[in-house]
């Protein structure tokens, strides 16, 4: 269940592009609020590659949990 599109070597890899794009940016509008320290970026940038990271294990429960018909690996979702 979107194993290849959301795995997490995948997507962190996207927002490492993301994060490549917006740094510049954001390092003058954090200096612009928050003086010189733009530790509060990189802390989020961290935070979201942690939830990326974690969420396979959380999703395979709420999968199993909530459509138990779909639970099977070999089981697809077809959407229209």
């Amino acid at each position: 269940m979107g194993t290849d599109e959301f795995a997490p070597q995948r997507v962190n890899q996207i927002v490492d592009g993301y994060v490549s794009e917006i740094e510049s940016p954001m390092e003058n509008h954090l200096k612009r609020f928050y003086g010189t320290d733009n530790t509060i970026f990189y802390s989020e940038i961290d935070n979201l590659k942690y939830f990326f990271d974690n969420r396979p294990q959380y999703i395979d429960v709420i999968v199993k949990n909530n459509f138990p018909e779909y639970s099977d690996s070999n089981s697809y979702v077809e959407i229209e």
